[in-house]
């Protein structure tokens, strides 16, 4: 809905935007001697120990000269594993930002804490995070965040009492040139983040802390600072990851100069790697190979472990969050999936022990096809897909030769083992999957993800291994080209996106995003008989997409058929009851139509009331405005002024954009004049 699409902004993002718990700005300095001159050290404590753990996005092992890298990018993180212990087989859950920290975070499998993608998930707040059994257990916590990914509305930060995202006031982001069909990503340059972090251990260092630093550079597009690409002309990646090597020794050389090196434990990991075009990947969130599924870890911790470590058995990024609380030597919760890298460090635990476990989703969200899985058990590595794959990782380490046909018994084995950890997440846990706004929808788009929550096979009550549908490997190009059609319609280049959106759709003929952007496509284009016939086919396949249906509603108001419009709207919600968003839009069509055949202020209002009562505290504006017209509807205009007010002060507080608080003031201003809204035909 036109309206929808312009209000759909949650009080909670809006209030994060406003409210998030930041430190007075200070302009970001080149290097750490500025920030640390004239300081003094601050005095090493005894007692436990800080945590400061660095993520660093989209980087791969390789990458680093201490996992084999000739170009030797990475001197200072070199020089950290060699003082720490380096895990030479760390893997990652998933090849997305959200759902990787989210099991970083928690020590989780993605189907236990319930985040599966960047788009259409928070972490349930029932969820126990590092930070906060850190912050009970009395440390000063802070994040400070590069990517709009991880913003405070996904709950990942739960626990941290400072934090500070690419959405915070005053933050220095990243420069980097416009694509032809994308926007710039806002996402916060790497020494943001150093001198954030510098200034931070500079006022609470004499307090035990945990610091989150989570580094973007290395993310696509790469645009290094002009010194490093000139250093790196051949492969603009790696000179992202020699600039964020450089700022991990800005970080070293502040946090020893304030004198807190001794009695601090640090772990260096990534969320996820890059493809770099091999397997014909070329970006990541595709795929589960090793190019985006392992990732460096490091462990740095001079005062409880012995420098000059390399461990070889396989280790899980959902490993570390109980092995700094062993470090730490905080209790760790029962209810967790990893497990302690200690013993693998001292000798104490047979290798291999542990199996590896990862998903994608980016097919499931764009083709509808079943999740992409693998599991690893020591040098073993089974991809569970259509044409499943297997891998001796030892004798075949980039994974280059499939040996699922002559190893089927090894291949059921894997299958079994990784059927049975699937089944083993919680019976009752709080929702992950949200509604995805539209600002939300256009930064995962600027940085090259779906804005489309995968339909997850666990959800849908099918057993999370069936399989259908093509071989993933085969959509990869198909893939590319939905990403580059949603560059161009956000720019408004409708034929471009069909011409790129025709052969996906040939392909892939029941794919519902292909089709909802085809119908946008078409829309865009003034093809407006073609766009509703794609949208019934939508329809179709999938009454409950959301999306294709508001958007089929916007071009029957916008074309004068309104009796057909409120129709549409109304079957959805027979059809799918629990579907807020398209609640709202039927009760705002109830209340403002010009049709007074089509109008119900009384039906409008029991909807809204009866949706608001569930909302505990993620009220969205639209929300909010639709239930204000829907009591001015009805003649109640002191009630919907004051529910008008309280939206407009809400929105006010969160600094939202001017269109938005111009409508409701607009519609206050209409509440107090006794007047109920009537929307025009565009």
């Amino acid at each position: 809905m036109r309206r929808i699409a312009a209000l759909s902004i949650s009080l909670t993002l809006l209030a994060g935007l406003a409210c998030e718990n930041e430190e007075p700005r200070s302009t970001p300095q080149e290097s750490t001697s500025a920030t640390l001159e004239d300081n003094p050290r601050i005095q090493t404590r005894s007692g436990r120990p800080n945590l400061i753990l660095i993520t660093l996005d989209t980087l791969r092992a390789d990458a680093l000269g201490i996992y084999g890298q000739l170009e030797k990018p990475s001197p200072r993180m070199d020089q950290l594993g060699r003082e720490g212990v380096i895990f030479e087989h760390a893997m990652t859950t998933n090849p997305e930002t959200l759902p990787s920290h989210a099991s970083i975070l928690t020590g989780q499998w993605p189907h236990h804490h319930g985040v599966r993608a960047n788009a259409g998930f928070i972490l349930p707040e029932a969820e126990l995070t590092l930070a906060e059994i850190l912050e009970a257990s009395g440390y000063r916590t802070a994040a400070e965040i590069a990517a709009p990914v991880l913003r405070k509305e996904t709950r990942i930060t739960q626990g941290f009492t400072h934090q500070r995202g690419a959405l915070s006031r005053n933050v220095q982001l990243k420069q980097v040139p416009t694509q032809h069909d994308s926007e710039k990503p806002m996402t916060r340059d790497g020494s943001d983040i150093t001198n954030r972090a510098i200034e931070f251990m500079k006022r609470y260092g004499q307090d035990p802390f945990f610091l989150w630093l989570h580094y973007f550079d290395p993310h696509n597009p790469y645009y290094a600072p002009l010194g490093f690409r000139n250093d790196f002309r051949e492969s603009p990646y790696h000179a992202e990851v020699a600039y964020v090597d450089h700022q991990i020794g800005q970080l070293l050389q502040g946090l020893d100069q304030l004198g807190l090196s001794e009695n601090t434990v640090i772990v260096l990991t990534s969320d996820h790697g890059e493809g770099l075009n091999e397997h014909g990947e070329p970006t990541h969130s595709y795929f589960v190979y090793n190019t985006t599924m392992r990732v460096p870890l490091i462990i740095w911790a001079p005062e409880q472990l012995e420098g000059g470590k390399r461990v070889s058995s396989l280790t899980r990024t959902i490993d570390i969050l109980p092995t700094v609380l062993e470090l730490l030597d905080i209790e760790i919760p029962d209810d967790i999936d990893g497990e302690s890298l200690l013993p693998l460090i001292e000798g104490t635990e047979d290798s291999d022990t542990r199996p590896a476990y990862g998903e994608a989703t980016r097919f499931a969200a764009t083709f509808s096809l079943p999740t992409l899985r693998y599991l690893r058990r020591g040098d073993w590595k089974y991809i569970h897909k259509t044409n499943p794959e297997l891998y001796n990782l030892q004798e075949d380490p980039n994974e280059l030769v499939n040996l699922a046909d002559q190893e089927p018994q090894r291949v059921a084995d894997l299958r079994g083992e990784l059927e049975v950890l699937l089944k083993t997440h919680p019976t009752e846990v709080d929702p992950a999957q949200t509604e995805i706004d539209a600002q939300v929808a256009a930064e995962l788009i600027a940085l090259g993800y779906v804005a489309h929550a995968p339909r997850m096979e666990m959800d849908a009550g099918e057993s999370p291994l069936d399989l259908y549908g093509p071989d993933p490997n085969e959509l990869v190009a198909g893939a590319e080209a939905v990403a580059r059609a949603h560059g161009y319609l956000r720019r408004e280049r409708p034929k471009e996106a069909l011409k790129l959106l025709e052969p996906v759709r040939t392909q892939a003929p029941e794919s519902t995003q292909v089709l909802l952007l085809t119908a946008r496509a078409q829309t865009q284009a003034g093809l407006e008989s073609e766009a509703l016939q794609t949208f019934e086919t939508l329809l179709g396949l999938d009454p409950c997409e959301y999306k294709g249906r508001s958007e089929m509603a916007t071009l029957l108001r916008k074309q004068g058929r309104d009796q057909d419009y409120v129709s549409l709207l109304d079957e959805g919600i027979r059809t799918c009851p629990d579907n807020k968003a398209n609640r709202n839009d039927l009760a705002w069509a109830l209340s403002t139509s010009p049709d007074e055949k089509l109008r119900d202020g009384p039906r409008a209002v029991a909807m809204m009331e009866e949706m608001l009562a569930h909302e505990h505290g993620d009220t969205q504006a639209a929300y909010l405005d639709t239930f204000s017209a829907a009591l001015a509807e009805e003649g109640d205009f002191e009630r919907a002024e004051a529910v008008s007010r309280e939206s407009l002060r809400l929105l006010e507080i969160a600094n939202a954009p001017a269109p938005i608080i111009n409508q409701v003031r607009l519609h206050l201003l209409s509440f107090r004049e006794k007047k109920p809204i009537r929307e025009a035909v565009n």
